[in-house]
């Protein structure tokens, strides 16, 4: 618990430093950043973001924190169109891989821009001068995969910083969602930074 305490009073020091907003990554866009934590720190992780947002509001600092949640942004979307009971009866009577598959169709992440309604919606609603927080990448596994909506952010020229909050492990070059256990296949992924990169270890303890 400590430990992870620890790495949340570090992000949000290093996200006040004007240098880190300035940051390029490696094809000189704007750094895309990993926090990764153990799946039983999630309702930790959920309780603290706010609070974070909230102290850098009161500090006046001259930005923002812009914070998603992919996964209600999701529902969120669905249930804008009235596509979200339709799920729901898609689930029931064809199973859920059409269900994904219909979901994944309807994102259109990898096609990018206004092409998809998410990347659509978040880059509406991110101002210049902000860092964005990316959470709830477990609860809407699998429809939105990490490397996926970091990748197409790119696309969308917002500019800023990306911080992805990731339930598992990322060591610059993979995904594992959750634990070297779980039954999910990793993803690599090169063009993000580990923000502590410590919790690898800390993981395998």
């Amino acid at each position: 618990m400590n430990d992870i305490l620890k790495d949340l009073d570090a992000l949000e020091s290093r996200i006040q430093q004007p240098e880190f907003r300035r940051n390029k990554g490696l094809g000189n866009e704007i750094a895309n950043y990993v926090f990764q934590y153990q799946p039983k720190d999630e309702l930790l992780i959920r309780e603290k973001i706010p609070e974070i947002v909230s102290r850098i509001e009161k500090a006046a600092l001259g930005f923002r924190v812009v914070v998603f949640d992919l996964y209600e942004t999701m529902i969120q979307l669905l249930r804008d169109e009235g596509n979200l009971d339709e799920c729901f009866r898609m689930e029931e009577e064809d199973g859920f891989l059409d269900l994904q598959t219909n979901v994944e169709n309807y994102l259109s992440i990898t096609e990018g821009g206004e092409a998809s309604p998410l990347l659509f919606h978040i880059r509406k609603n991110t101002l210049p001068n902000s860092v964005m927080f990316l959470t709830g990448i477990g609860k809407c596994y699998p429809f939105i995969r990490s490397h996926t909506i970091l990748d197409n952010l790119n696309l969308t020229r917002l500019n800023i910083p990306v911080v992805l909050f990731f339930p598992g492990s990322y060591n610059a070059r993979q995904f594992v969602l959750f634990s070297p256990g779980a039954p999910i296949e990793p993803q690599n992924y090169y063009r993000a930074f580990p923000i502590n990169p410590d919790s690898n270890k800390k993981a395998e303890n």
